[in-house]
């Protein structure tokens, strides 16, 4: 069994400052700001609970809903109702160009492509998922894989090679699960 890890983005100066939903349960107290990127369901969670427990919540998103893979009505509606209770959403939001860290006080500030900032105790990568395949040396068997690194499947979960199926994180649509890649004759 095979899985993925949370994504931390490439080519920002500075996202290493930032934690992903792994280093969440490691937070030892409740920031004043907090600022998430994404728009996914984990995006979502995390910023509803930070907003109801009184954190200044900053969601950065790149359309103009979140939950966009869900139907669209309960993204507008969501999004509608997350804004009304508070949470300050950052639609169309552009890439950061950086996150800078104050050593001594650990403040981070969010530098945008557009040349806005903003200041946060907490950034959170709520991105998506890399898929940890590597090890399974898939080029050698000659499974297809996106730029992403995720395998492609079909509606049935089969990869271009017959008899190997994949599931999960590893290919990247409903990651709710730890992914699982298998081949039909294998009794692993």
């Amino acid at each position: 069994m095979i899985g993925g890890h949370p994504t931390i983005p490439q080519g920002i100066e500075g996202a290493e400052h930032g934690i992903t939903s792994d280093g969440f349960f490691d937070i030892v107290k409740q920031p004043k700001r907090v600022a998430i990127v994404g728009a996914g369901y984990i995006a979502v969670e995390f910023c509803g609970m930070f907003n109801a427990l009184g954190t200044e919540t900053h969601l950065y998103i790149r359309g103009e809903t979140f939950l966009r893979s869900f139907d669209p009505m309960i993204g507008e509606t969501m999004t509608k109702h997350y804004e009304e209770r508070g949470v300050h959403v950052h639609k169309k939001s552009e890439t950061f160009k950086k996150v800078t860290k104050d050593e001594e006080t650990g403040v981070l500030t969010l530098h945008l492509k557009d040349g806005s900032t903003q200041e946060v105790d907490t950034l959170i990568w709520a991105i998506g998922r890399t898929p940890e395949v590597e090890q399974l040396k898939l080029k050698d068997v000659g499974v297809k894989q996106n730029d992403k690194g995720q395998v492609i499947v079909d509606d049935y979960q089969n990869t271009n090679v017959e008899n190997i199926y994949a599931l999960g994180d590893v290919c990247g649509r409903v990651e709710l699960t730890p992914g699982m890649l298998t081949n039909k004759t294998s009794t692993a």
